[in-house]
């Protein structure tokens, strides 16, 4: 550090020396990524935003825990550097009180692929089985190039109450592809006010 009490409070031992100092954070990994989305571009500059995010996030290794602690997981840049599927959006958000969503994947290989869909069960915040997820197709036949749609369905008891996350796994050649998903279910409440 540039100032000698910067990290006085921080533990050094993991570092063999008083030196420096393990830290992390947003602030810490942002330009980690930015720099792995600058290489990816250079690489495919072709590719949207969008692409460049879902070959982040849904090549990434999955660490175990939920969407909100870690995302789509640690990067794996040689993964994200040449996918073979490139999926829309790269994490799927329900939303509140919302069961549908839809997935957008393409086969970005020359050649034709077979992508097998399917999910986590539902959880919720405190780790307890809520519902199941299940798609308009189970299996997807793509075409090289070609890009398809389908429809993710949240299936939920009408009496639960929260948030919720899982995964959602697309197999292509024992190789999965793992988009991450939350929503929240919450009471509405109901006003009507009569001004006259």
């Amino acid at each position: 550090a540039q100032w000698d009490n910067a990290f006085s409070d921080k533990d050094t031992s993991c570092n063999n020396d008083d030196l420096h100092v393990a830290i992390s954070g947003t602030s810490m990994a942002t330009p980690h990524i930015s720099g792995i989305a600058a290489l990816l571009k250079q690489m495919h500059p072709n590719w949207r935003p969008s692409d460049i995010k879902s070959a982040l996030v849904n090549n990434a290794d999955n660490l175990g825990y939920d969407k909100n602690t870690q995302g789509g997981g640690k990067v794996d840049i040689r993964s994200s550097m040449n996918p073979s599927l490139l999926i829309n959006p790269s994490s799927l958000n329900f939303g509140i009180n919302n069961n549908e969503a839809v997935l957008t994947i393409k086969n970005i290989k020359p050649y034709p692929v077979s992508v097998k869909l399917r999910a986590d069960d539902v959880r919720g915040s405190e780790g307890n089985l809520c519902g199941g997820i299940s798609f308009s197709s189970n299996e997807l036949f793509l075409r090289p190039t070609e890009e398809r749609s389908l429809k993710v369905f949240l299936n939920l008891a009408d009496s639960l109450w929260g948030e919720y996350y899982g995964n959602i796994y697309l197999n292509l050649d024992q190789e999965d592809y793992i988009v991450p998903f939350s929503f929240g279910k919450f009471l509405k409440l109901k006003i009507n006010v009569d001004v006259g």
